[in-house]
């Protein structure tokens, strides 16, 4: 979690708030990846971004960085692109915030 924490901690220095977009499958061999990143995406939002929070105090730990998990291959499989649209659209809003 160490290197994870010191990552985010830089980026979100450099870069502010950050949304984190993972599109692996949420079923079969990834899903505990998918489970085990998510999880340390929620240790992030659970105060370990200690440095970021003294330079950021105006935003809470949940809105520094947030999470999308999206499971690519399920939605888009079979040239089925326009189902991306759902990625969109659940992350516009956030999107909107970046400009």
């Amino acid at each position: 979690m160490d290197g994870f924490q010191r990552h985010f901690d830089s980026q979100v220095l450099i870069y502010g708030k950050q949304t984190i977009l993972n599109l692996v499958n949420q079923k079969g061999s990834e899903k505990p990846l998918e489970q085990a990143f998510a999880k340390m995406v929620s240790g992030l939002n659970n105060g370990m971004l200690r440095s970021v929070s003294s330079t950021t105090a105006c935003l809470s730990h949940r809105d520094v960085v947030s999470y999308v998990a999206f499971d690519f291959h399920k939605e888009c499989s079979h040239m089925r692109w326009d189902r991306l649209q759902i990625l969109v659209d659940d992350v516009a809003e956030t999107q909107d915030e970046y400009r």
